[in-house]
Protein backbone atom coordinates (compact mmCIF):
# COMPACT_ATOMS: atom_id res chain seq x y z
CA UNK A 1 0.00 0.00 0.00
CA UNK A 2 1.41 3.17 -0.91
CA UNK A 3 2.73 5.40 1.76
CA UNK A 4 0.06 7.48 3.22
CA UNK A 5 0.88 11.16 3.43
CA UNK A 6 0.07 12.69 6.71
CA UNK A 7 -1.67 16.03 6.73
CA UNK A 8 -1.68 18.43 9.54
CA UNK A 9 -4.93 19.98 10.44
CA UNK A 10 -5.33 23.74 10.13
CA UNK A 11 -6.63 25.62 13.02
CA UNK A 12 -10.22 26.12 12.64
CA UNK A 13 -11.46 29.62 12.38
CA UNK A 14 -14.85 31.05 12.54
CA UNK A 15 -16.43 32.89 9.64
CA UNK A 16 -16.60 35.99 11.74
CA UNK A 17 -12.81 36.04 12.12
CA UNK A 18 -12.42 35.85 8.39
CA UNK A 19 -14.66 38.83 7.84
CA UNK A 20 -12.72 40.90 10.39
CA UNK A 21 -9.48 39.94 8.72
CA UNK A 22 -10.75 41.02 5.34
CA UNK A 23 -11.95 44.31 6.79
CA UNK A 24 -8.48 45.01 8.15
CA UNK A 25 -7.00 44.34 4.76
CA UNK A 26 -9.55 46.64 3.17
CA UNK A 27 -8.79 49.45 5.65
CA UNK A 28 -5.06 49.04 5.08
CA UNK A 29 -5.59 49.26 1.36
CA UNK A 30 -7.68 52.44 1.78
CA UNK A 31 -5.20 54.35 4.02
CA UNK A 32 -2.93 55.71 1.26
CA UNK A 33 -5.81 57.27 -0.71
CA UNK A 34 -7.33 58.94 2.42
CA UNK A 35 -4.01 60.40 3.36
CA UNK A 36 -3.56 61.69 -0.15
CA UNK A 37 -6.98 63.35 -0.05
CA UNK A 38 -6.24 64.97 3.29
CA UNK A 39 -2.88 66.19 2.00
CA UNK A 40 -4.52 67.75 -1.05
CA UNK A 41 -7.15 69.44 1.16
CA UNK A 42 -4.52 70.91 3.47
CA UNK A 43 -2.49 72.15 0.53
CA UNK A 44 -5.53 73.91 -0.98
CA UNK A 45 -6.40 75.61 2.33
CA UNK A 46 -2.82 76.79 2.75
CA UNK A 47 -2.79 78.28 -0.73
CA UNK A 48 -6.07 80.13 -0.10
CA UNK A 49 -4.78 81.49 3.18
CA UNK A 50 -1.56 82.66 1.59
CA UNK A 51 -3.56 84.32 -1.17
CA UNK A 52 -5.89 86.09 1.27
CA UNK A 53 -3.01 87.23 3.46
CA UNK A 54 -1.15 88.46 0.38
CA UNK A 55 -4.18 90.44 -0.78
CA UNK A 56 -4.70 91.98 2.67
CA UNK A 57 -1.01 92.86 2.95
CA UNK A 58 -1.03 94.40 -0.54
CA UNK A 59 -4.14 96.42 0.34
CA UNK A 60 -2.56 97.70 3.56
CA UNK A 61 0.67 98.61 1.79
CA UNK A 62 -1.26 100.34 -0.98
CA UNK A 63 -3.25 102.34 1.58
CA UNK A 64 -0.10 103.39 3.43
CA UNK A 65 1.55 104.35 0.16
CA UNK A 66 -1.48 106.35 -0.95
CA UNK A 67 -1.70 108.20 2.39
CA UNK A 68 2.03 108.95 2.27
CA UNK A 69 1.79 110.31 -1.26
CA UNK A 70 -1.28 112.38 -0.33
CA UNK A 71 0.48 113.82 2.73
CA UNK A 72 3.57 114.71 0.70
CA UNK A 73 1.47 116.28 -2.03
CA UNK A 74 -0.51 118.31 0.52
CA UNK A 75 2.66 119.44 2.26
CA UNK A 76 4.16 120.48 -1.06
CA UNK A 77 1.02 122.43 -1.99
CA UNK A 78 0.99 124.20 1.38
CA UNK A 79 4.64 125.19 0.98
CA UNK A 80 4.09 126.46 -2.53
CA UNK A 81 1.00 128.40 -1.39
CA UNK A 82 2.88 129.90 1.56
CA UNK A 83 5.77 130.88 -0.71
CA UNK A 84 3.31 132.38 -3.16
CA UNK A 85 1.23 134.25 -0.56
CA UNK A 86 3.98 135.45 1.78
CA UNK A 87 4.96 138.50 -0.30
CA UNK A 88 1.31 139.40 -0.77
CA UNK A 89 0.54 139.04 2.94
CA UNK A 90 3.48 141.29 3.76
CA UNK A 91 2.06 143.89 1.40
CA UNK A 92 -1.29 143.98 3.19
CA UNK A 93 -1.83 147.03 5.34
CA UNK A 94 -4.27 148.02 7.99
CA UNK A 95 -7.53 149.49 6.69
CA UNK A 96 -7.35 153.22 6.17
CA UNK A 97 -9.81 155.88 5.11
CA UNK A 98 -7.35 156.66 2.32
CA UNK A 99 -7.12 153.07 1.05
CA UNK A 100 -6.88 153.08 -2.74
CA UNK A 101 -5.64 156.67 -3.01
CA UNK A 102 -1.93 155.80 -3.00
CA UNK A 103 -1.52 156.57 -6.70
CA UNK A 104 -3.01 160.05 -6.50
CA UNK A 105 -0.25 162.69 -6.74
CA UNK A 106 0.28 164.56 -3.49
CA UNK A 107 1.03 168.24 -3.51
CA UNK A 108 3.81 168.75 -0.95
CA UNK A 109 2.79 172.39 -0.57
CA UNK A 110 -0.62 171.44 0.80
CA UNK A 111 -0.95 170.15 4.34
CA UNK A 112 -3.82 168.09 5.60
CA UNK A 113 -4.86 168.44 9.21
CA UNK A 114 -7.69 167.42 11.46
CA UNK A 115 -8.71 168.39 14.97
CA UNK A 116 -9.99 165.95 17.58
CA UNK A 117 -11.33 166.48 21.08
CA UNK A 118 -10.85 164.45 24.28
CA UNK A 119 -13.00 161.44 25.12
CA UNK A 120 -12.70 160.86 28.88
CA UNK A 121 -11.82 163.07 31.85
CA UNK A 122 -10.54 162.19 35.33
CA UNK A 123 -9.12 164.09 38.29
CA UNK A 124 -7.07 163.09 41.34
CA UNK A 125 -5.52 164.80 44.35
CA UNK A 126 -1.72 164.47 44.31
CA UNK A 127 -1.55 165.29 48.06
CA UNK A 128 -3.78 162.39 49.01
CA UNK A 129 -2.00 159.45 50.76
CA UNK A 130 -3.69 157.12 48.28
CA UNK A 131 -4.56 159.14 45.20
CA UNK A 132 -7.18 157.64 42.93
CA UNK A 133 -8.78 158.70 39.68
CA UNK A 134 -12.33 160.09 39.78
CA UNK A 135 -14.27 160.02 36.53
CA UNK A 136 -15.81 163.34 35.44
CA UNK A 137 -18.85 162.78 33.25
CA UNK A 138 -22.49 163.69 32.84
CA UNK A 139 -25.41 163.26 30.43
CA UNK A 140 -24.34 164.69 27.06
CA UNK A 141 -21.19 165.91 28.84
CA UNK A 142 -23.17 168.67 30.54
CA UNK A 143 -20.72 168.96 33.39
CA UNK A 144 -17.57 170.83 34.36
CA UNK A 145 -14.06 169.60 35.12
CA UNK A 146 -12.26 171.43 37.92
CA UNK A 147 -8.54 171.15 38.64
CA UNK A 148 -5.63 173.21 39.88
CA UNK A 149 -3.18 173.26 42.76
CA UNK A 150 -2.85 169.69 44.05
CA UNK A 151 -5.78 168.49 41.94
CA UNK A 152 -4.67 167.29 38.53
CA UNK A 153 -6.61 166.26 35.44
CA UNK A 154 -5.97 163.10 33.40
CA UNK A 155 -7.53 163.16 29.94
CA UNK A 156 -7.77 160.53 27.22
CA UNK A 157 -7.62 161.39 23.49
CA UNK A 158 -8.30 158.88 20.72
CA UNK A 159 -6.29 159.43 17.51
CA UNK A 160 -8.42 158.49 14.46
CA UNK A 161 -6.84 156.81 11.47
CA UNK A 162 -6.41 159.59 8.92
CA UNK A 163 -2.77 158.92 8.15
CA UNK A 164 -1.89 162.04 10.15
CA UNK A 165 0.52 161.08 12.93
CA UNK A 166 2.15 164.41 13.82
CA UNK A 167 0.19 166.17 16.54
CA UNK A 168 0.03 169.21 18.73
CA UNK A 169 -2.11 170.00 21.77
CA UNK A 170 -3.86 173.37 21.85
CA UNK A 171 -5.63 175.26 24.63
CA UNK A 172 -8.10 178.00 23.81
CA UNK A 173 -9.71 180.33 26.31
CA UNK A 174 -12.92 182.04 25.24
CA UNK A 175 -13.97 185.36 26.82
CA UNK A 176 -15.47 184.80 30.26
CA UNK A 177 -15.19 181.10 29.72
CA UNK A 178 -13.89 178.36 31.84
CA UNK A 179 -11.39 179.74 34.30
CA UNK A 180 -11.88 180.99 37.81
CA UNK A 181 -9.84 184.12 37.08
CA UNK A 182 -10.54 187.48 35.47
CA UNK A 183 -10.14 187.62 31.71
CA UNK A 184 -7.04 189.82 31.96
CA UNK A 185 -5.25 187.26 34.13
CA UNK A 186 -2.89 184.72 32.55
CA UNK A 187 -1.73 181.41 33.89
CA UNK A 188 0.13 178.28 32.88
CA UNK A 189 -0.87 174.65 32.59
CA UNK A 190 1.89 172.06 32.44
CA UNK A 191 1.12 169.20 30.08
CA UNK A 192 2.52 165.68 30.57
CA UNK A 193 2.14 162.54 28.45
CA UNK A 194 1.38 159.32 30.33
CA UNK A 195 3.57 156.34 29.37
CA UNK A 196 0.61 154.14 28.55
CA UNK A 197 -2.48 153.97 26.40
CA UNK A 198 -4.58 153.31 29.50
CA UNK A 199 -5.79 156.06 31.79
CA UNK A 200 -3.80 155.87 35.00
CA UNK A 201 -1.75 157.91 37.46
CA UNK A 202 1.81 157.94 36.14
CA UNK A 203 4.41 159.53 38.44
CA UNK A 204 6.96 159.17 35.63
CA UNK A 205 4.86 160.94 32.98
CA UNK A 206 6.92 162.80 30.38
CA UNK A 207 6.76 166.59 30.34
CA UNK A 208 5.53 167.87 26.96
CA UNK A 209 5.06 171.61 27.21
CA UNK A 210 3.49 174.46 29.15
CA UNK A 211 0.38 176.07 27.73
CA UNK A 212 -0.68 179.59 28.60
CA UNK A 213 -4.32 180.43 28.99
CA UNK A 214 -4.97 183.94 27.84
CA UNK A 215 -8.38 185.33 27.08
CA UNK A 216 -9.37 185.02 23.42
CA UNK A 217 -6.07 183.40 22.49
CA UNK A 218 -4.87 179.89 21.69
CA UNK A 219 -1.69 178.32 23.04
CA UNK A 220 -0.15 175.34 21.22
CA UNK A 221 2.36 172.76 22.40
CA UNK A 222 5.36 171.44 20.52
CA UNK A 223 4.78 168.52 18.16
CA UNK A 224 4.69 164.90 19.29
CA UNK A 225 4.12 161.56 17.59
CA UNK A 226 0.55 160.25 17.70
CA UNK A 227 0.08 156.80 16.09
CA UNK A 228 -3.19 156.30 14.26
CA UNK A 229 -5.88 154.33 16.10
CA UNK A 230 -4.14 154.79 19.44
CA UNK A 231 -4.89 156.55 22.71
CA UNK A 232 -2.81 159.45 23.98
CA UNK A 233 -3.29 160.22 27.66
CA UNK A 234 -2.35 163.63 29.04
CA UNK A 235 -2.02 164.94 32.56
CA UNK A 236 -2.76 168.62 33.11
CA UNK A 237 -1.20 170.36 36.09
CA UNK A 238 -1.73 173.92 37.19
CA UNK A 239 0.72 174.03 40.10
CA UNK A 240 0.02 177.55 41.27
CA UNK A 241 -1.72 177.33 44.63
CA UNK A 242 -4.45 179.77 43.71
CA UNK A 243 -4.98 178.26 40.25
CA UNK A 244 -8.49 176.98 39.73
CA UNK A 245 -9.64 175.85 36.31
CA UNK A 246 -13.35 175.44 35.59
CA UNK A 247 -13.84 174.04 32.14
CA UNK A 248 -17.34 173.14 30.88
CA UNK A 249 -17.16 169.95 28.81
CA UNK A 250 -20.26 170.33 26.67
CA UNK A 251 -19.22 171.01 23.09
CA UNK A 252 -15.50 170.31 23.60
CA UNK A 253 -15.53 166.51 23.76
CA UNK A 254 -15.38 163.94 20.96
CA UNK A 255 -19.05 163.16 21.56
CA UNK A 256 -20.44 166.69 21.61
CA UNK A 257 -18.05 168.61 19.34
CA UNK A 258 -19.63 170.76 16.63
CA UNK A 259 -18.77 173.59 14.29
CA UNK A 260 -18.64 176.08 17.15
CA UNK A 261 -16.27 174.02 19.30
CA UNK A 262 -13.17 175.75 17.94
CA UNK A 263 -14.27 179.03 19.52
CA UNK A 264 -15.07 177.52 22.93
CA UNK A 265 -12.80 177.11 25.93
CA UNK A 266 -11.11 173.73 25.81
CA UNK A 267 -8.27 171.52 24.68
CA UNK A 268 -7.84 170.07 21.20
CA UNK A 269 -5.36 167.75 19.50
CA UNK A 270 -4.59 168.66 15.89
CA UNK A 271 -3.23 165.98 13.56
CA UNK A 272 -0.93 167.04 10.74
CA UNK A 273 0.35 165.31 7.63
CA UNK A 274 4.01 166.29 8.11
CA UNK A 275 6.27 168.20 10.48
CA UNK A 276 6.74 171.10 8.09
CA UNK A 277 2.99 171.64 8.26
CA UNK A 278 3.39 172.45 11.94
CA UNK A 279 6.48 174.66 11.76
CA UNK A 280 5.36 176.70 8.73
Amino acid sequence: MPDQTSYSLLASSSPHDSVDHLQHFAEDDALPSSRAQRSVGLSDMTCWRVLVFSCVAALILSTINLLSLSARATNLMVREYSTYMQPRLSQLRQPSVYLGLENIPVNPLSCRSRGTFPRRFYTYDANSPQPRLVRVHGPDDKTTITFGGSVRAVVDFYIPDYGLENCTLSLRRAPNGGFGMPDNTTGNIDVYIVHDTEVRIDPAATYLDTLSYISEQESTSRAFHCPSRSHVVFEWRCLTEDCVVYMPLEGVTSRTASGTSLSQTGFRVTQYEAMHCITD
